[in-house]
């Protein structure tokens, strides 16, 4: 019994350990470990780098675009050769300041300030590609910080850096950047201008009328067409007249200012004015423009035809605006002060141009109206940040950038500038004692010899030489007690050929021959002909 009932108690512990307890186990808390103060500093700095990168959004995208324009505009800043125009522009910077002053609406048909700027670039850079293209890199960048602020006025912040994106990537604003001329200088006084001008229509203070007068200046000695400018501003406050009252007196006055301050470009203006109506009513090589004309001046402005398509969609969406009425967005067209200010800023200077090459001379050139390119980039900013659905903006914004992609692609790619530095390296390296040079014109005499370090004696055909008698003449002194003759052919023209050597020396003459090109339309052809060989 005794050993049963121990048995029993054994087994009944054993049953007892495998069943579950009938007490209830309360559910174990996780201890809480507090974080490291070194994880909460973490936190709190990385917490406070998003809320400033919220806060100043606006100003870290316009700087990346601001980088962005300077990347392009001083990339490859000296990678092309000096070409005509600029090789001019060098010429004339080069001579005393009252003689830059003096020559330059004759010789460039461009008031002089860009020329005084480029003579004190040149004494303290020296006159390297960069050097002399330098200028107009930096007037290039700072254009795109004031197309931004004029964007912002005009509309908002979305506009303002839409614009400056656009510009910033321009393959037109960016040959101008990239260029030893005024133009881009012209851009940048055109913004400033404008910039100024919409300011003292908005607060009615001193210091932008100040700045508006000095702008305005800047504006007329930079290009002449700056004039254009300046009348589609006071046809736009004289429309608006009765709105702009207090702003009436001091307008008046900043505009007499800018009409003293210009008496002395009047003064160099006039001669050159009465020669050309004078001489025919043609400045020469400008021919006279068409309606086709217009769109290859907005092609330009837009990069090519796929662009120019895009672009001009972008500008007639920016035309309208959504407006809520009783819950829906209405389409309508948008006929606000600052839309009207910007159609004005677009065709003024187009059209006067245009109107004046029919009636006075041909004047009409897509690198004269540079000035009404912000309007343009501003107005289809305008229609690519329009739509309510921001994705839709994100999309053309994309798709602009590819296509601009492939165009700047091409533009670093594909040079556009006769190649005098590779023309002058080939002659200079087979080039002989009693060898001569022959340049089919005069003018391009400047752009070899930017390059030309050699003792050869060189011979410009002058422009006047126009028949054979002539051209020979040049050719006789050329190569007396010579043995061997280069020709230099430039696809800017001139009076000579090969064709007319070819029939007088034989082709049999011909040693050496090359082709350097930069596109279909610029390049250089050069001859090396033997003159001992006998002609048939």
């Amino acid at each position: 019994m005794l050993d049963n009932d121990k048995t029993r108690v054994v087994i009944e512990q054993k049953a007892r350990k495998r069943r579950p307890s009938a007490r209830r186990h309360e559910k174990a808390q996780t201890v809480f470990v507090p974080p490291s103060k070194d994880k909460a500093r973490v936190q709190l700095y990385l917490d406070n780098i998003i809320d400033w990168i919220k806060a100043h959004s606006t100003t870290l995208i316009l700087l990346t675009i601001i980088l962005l324009g300077v990347f392009l505009r001083i990339y490859a800043l000296g990678g092309e050769s000096i070409w005509l125009d600029e090789v001019s522009s060098i010429v004339q910077a080069k001579q005393n300041l009252s003689e830059v002053i003096r020559t330059s609406i004759d010789i460039h048909n461009s008031p002089p300030l860009y020329f005084i700027i480029l003579h004190y670039q040149m004494l303290l850079f020296g006159s390297s590609e960069i050097a002399v293209r330098f200028p107009s890199a930096i007037f290039g960048i700072i254009s795109i910080i004031f197309i931004y602020k004029i964007g912002y006025l005009l509309f908002n912040r979305k506009i303002g850096l839409i614009s400056s994106f656009f510009l910033a990537i321009s393959t037109f604003a960016l040959f101008y950047s990239q260029d030893a001329r005024p133009y881009s200088l012209f851009l940048l006084m055109t913004l400033l201008s404008f910039y100024f001008f919409i300011q003292i229509l908005k607060i009615n203070s001193k210091r932008y009328y100040l700045g508006y007068s000095l702008a305005n200046m800047l504006l007329l000695y930079s290009h002449l067409f700056g004039l254009f400018v300046i009348i589609s501003q006071i046809i736009y406050f004289a429309i608006f007249w009765k709105k702009y009252r207090q702003q009436r007196l001091k307008f008046a006055g900043v505009q007499v200012a800018s009409v003293l301050a210009s008496i002395p470009l009047v003064i160099l203006l006039v001669p050159r004015l009465y020669e050309t109506t004078e001489g025919g009513g043609s400045i020469g090589w400008i021919s006279e423009p068409s309606f086709t004309s217009i769109v290859r001046t907005f092609q330009d402005f837009s990069g090519d035809g796929i662009t120019l398509v895009i672009f001009l969609i972008l500008c007639s969406i920016g035309l309208f605006s959504l407006i809520k009425r009783e819950g829906r967005r209405i389409l309508r067209f948008d006929s606000s002060a600052e839309l009207v200010l910007l159609l004005m800023w677009l065709s003024f200077p187009i059209i006067i141009a245009f109107v004046l090459s029919m009636i006075l001379t041909p004047m009409y050139v897509n690198r004269y109206l540079i000035s009404a390119l912000p309007a343009f980039l501003i107005l289809a900013a305008k229609g690519t940040g329009s739509f309510p659905d921001i994705k839709v903006t994100y999309i053309l914004l994309v798709i602009i950038t590819l296509l601009s992609i492939i165009l700047l692609a091409a533009y670093y790619s594909e040079p556009t500038k006769e190649p005098w530095r590779e023309t002058v390296s080939y002659v200079e390296y087979h080039a002989q004692t009693y060898d001569t040079i022959i340049l089919c014109a005069d003018y391009t005499q400047g752009s070899f010899d930017y390059y030309y370090k050699g003792k050869l004696e060189k011979y410009g055909i002058a422009r006047g030489a126009t028949n054979a008698h002539n051209i020979d003449a040049v050719v006789d002194k050329a190569v007396v007690e010579k043995k061997r003759l280069w020709l230099i052919l430039s696809n800017t023209g001139g009076a000579i050929t090969e064709e007319h050597l070819l029939s007088r020396f034989g082709i049999e003459s011909v040693i050496a021959a090359e082709y350097f090109v930069s596109t279909a339309q610029s390049g250089i052809k050069v001859y090396l002909f033997d003159l001992y060989v006998d002609s048939p």
